[in-house]
């Protein structure tokens, strides 16, 4: 099974990793152009400084980050998916964003531990809401998870592809998320896995029951 580390970016260094590694695995992906990229090689934007960044490790031993999420900080500042949706948003909210994975770890469960710390984050600092702009593909996985979603657009396209911008009501997110492990006869354990206390570690072996069923985002 897979074992992923988070951390949270705690200064300018840190944050310029982020950056540059979100930048890359965005080039890679072709979700970004080379020029959209600053005069130091890297992806950044307004949205940054009103925002909660961190990074994933593959294994216990990885000398560098596979992965990036951010925390937009919806008190602060209007939300990127306000703008890039047209839509109004709820006041006291946050947005999801920044999600960049090395292509060799986009069908495991390396995101799960990102959404654990959003939703840390949305109850001990008491949000009520999370928006994502998603593509299909992703949306359809987080449906399949059990995670409350509500669409609020008809697709758009953003960064070369089709998205949907989406909301989840903090308070839906483990009842939802154990109705989904109830429909799988508990052959998942989500619902417990949001409930526990997170120290920052992703064993993929302590979100399945015994017999296990292929629910990884895709």
């Amino acid at each position: 099974m897979s074992i992923f580390r988070y951390e949270i970016v705690e200064n300018q260094s840190g944050l310029v990793t982020w950056s540059a590694l979100r930048a890359r695995l965005y080039l890679d992906s072709g979700l970004i152009n080379r020029e959209d990229l600053d005069e130091c090689g890297l992806y950044t934007d307004e949205y940054d400084q009103h925002s909660q960044h961190h990074v994933v490790y593959a294994g216990s031993d990885s000398t560098g980050p596979v992965g990036t999420c951010r925390i937009i900080d919806g008190r602060t500042t209007n939300l990127q998916v306000a703008n890039h949706f047209d839509l109004p948003v709820e006041s006291n909210a946050f947005e999801i964003s920044g999600f960049a994975i090395a292509k060799e770890y986009r069908k495991t469960f390396i995101t799960l531990g990102f959404y654990k710390i959003m939703y840390t984050v949305a109850v001990n600092q008491q949000y009520d809401f999370a928006y994502m702009e998603v593509e299909l593909p992703f949306l359809e996985a987080l449906r399949e998870i059990g995670f409350p979603v509500e669409v609020l657009s008809p697709p758009r396209h953003l960064y070369n592809t089709e998205n949907v911008a989406v909301r989840i009501r903090v308070s839906d997110v483990i009842a939802s998320l154990k109705s989904a492990d109830d429909r799988r006869n508990n052959l998942t354990r989500f619902g417990d896995f949001f409930e526990e206390p997170f120290h920052g570690i992703v064993d993929t072996a302590d979100i399945f029951s015994e017999a296990r069923v292929p629910v990884a985002p895709r």
